[in-house]
């Protein structure tokens, strides 16, 4: 799916008096107790503030777009996993504030006894142009996850981390304390084949 929040125009304000801002567009494939699982997609999510607009009281700003598949034991099949993206933009003035931020559009792939898709990190962006603000208010952890991470498989499969970005183009991006992940991870195979991962950017 997809989610929109915004800020725009002098004047607007958007304030959570401290309070959480959780928005979940994550799309996860389960088995249901069933022997195989199917492909899962994150969806998008868009935090934006512009021209003189402000989101402000955040305690915490946590956006999931995670993509892929989800069990405890291993299954005879799954298919790929996939993540989203996420923006975080302050444009022409506007600003976003907020304790910390936690974003993931990760990928994640189950271990299997048979065959299992690809895994594909997605791909988060924090962005501040035109006198536009981003900034923590306290010391908390931003937490930024485009990684990939591919089980156990027979064939073997591929992990490939997504991108991370931050761009302060004539703005200001202020974190107080920052992880950001866009490494990959593949499991290992019977067959002899390559697991192959691949670090995002």
């Amino acid at each position: 799916g997809t989610i929109d929040v915004s800020s725009a125009g002098a004047g607007s304000v958007l304030n959570l008096a401290g309070g959480l801002l959780i928005l979940g567009a994550s799309g996860t494939a389960s088995s249901a107790g069933r022997e195989n699982a199917g492909s899962g997609t994150g969806g998008s999510i868009a935090v934006s503030a512009t021209n003189g607009g402000s989101l402000t009281g955040i305690g915490i700003l946590a956006a999931d777009a995670f993509g892929g598949s989800s069990n405890i034991t291993s299954l005879v099949s799954a298919g790929s996993g996939t993540g989203g993206s996420i923006d975080i933009l302050a444009d022409t003035g506007g600003t976003i504030s907020a304790g910390a931020y936690q974003a993931r559009a990760d990928a994640d792939v189950v271990n299997t006894n048979g065959n299992n898709g690809n895994a594909q990190g997605g791909r988060i962006s924090m962005i501040a142009r035109g006198g536009g603000g981003i900034a923590t208010t306290s010391d908390g952890v931003t937490i930024l996850d485009a990684g990939a991470t591919d089980g156990v498989s027979a064939d073997g499969s591929t992990a490939t981390g997504g991108n991370i970005q931050l761009i302060a183009d004539g703005g200001s991006i202020r974190l107080a304390n920052t992880d950001f992940d866009a490494s990959a991870t593949s499991g290992s195979n019977d067959a002899g084949s390559t697991s192959l991962a691949t670090g995002g950017t």
